[in-house]
C-alpha cells in the first residue's frame, strides 16, 4: 500500500473514538488493530518489483501538507468493489 501518514493528534484520537461508537448502531465493532491514521493513496501489486517502484520527485519530499477534510464516506468493500454506504458532510471548526 502507498500512504501518507498523519499526526497522531489527541483531537484526531478523539474523532476516531466517536466515529467507532457511532458505527456500534450498525453492528461494527472497533477493529482490533491499533490506530494509524494515515491516508491510502494506492496499492502496490504484490507481484511487483520493489526495485523498479519510482516515487514522482514532486512528492519525494512533501512534508506539512495540510488538507481539509469536508466530509466522510463509509465504504463497503467486497474486494474489487467498494460501495458508498453512507456519506457525513462535517461542520467547520475554525
Amino acid at each position: 500500500m502507498i500512504a501518507a501518514s498523519l499526526q497522531n493528534t489527541l483531537l484526531l484520537n478523539y474523532l476516531v473514538r466517536e466515529i467507532e461508537e457511532q458505527l456500534k448502531a450498525f453492528g461494527l465493532n472497533r477493529s482490533k488493530q491499533a490506530f494509524r491514521p494515515h491516508i491510502s493513496l494506492g496499492k502496490i501489486p504484490k507481484t511487483a518489483d520493489a526495485e523498479t517502484i519510482e516515487i514522482p520527485s514532486v512528492l519525494q519530499n512533501c512534508h506539512d501538507m495540510r488538507v481539509t477534510v469536508d466530509q466522510l464516506t463509509l465504504y463497503q468493500s467486497k474486494f474489487p468493489c467498494y460501495s458508498v454506504v453512507q456519506t457525513k458532510w462535517l461542520e467547520r471548526y475554525d
